[in-house]
């Protein structure tokens, strides 16, 4: 899921990662990184999952 998550928000901002995968890693491992930091894990249950408006 966070694999997933991180190639959405490159797809989102219309960057192909895989072009140049040396150039986007160090990106890729953050994104990966901070979703693991903040969902408690790579994959999250998407049954925990809920949206907080603000």
């Amino acid at each position: 899921m966070a694999d997933q998550f991180v190639n959405w928000l490159f797809e989102a901002d219309g960057v192909d990662s895989n072009e140049d995968r040396t150039k986007w890693q160090s990106h890729i491992d953050g994104l990966r990184n901070a979703f693991v930091r903040h969902m408690g894990g790579a994959v999250v249950d998407v049954g925990q999952l809920r949206y907080i408006g603000y």
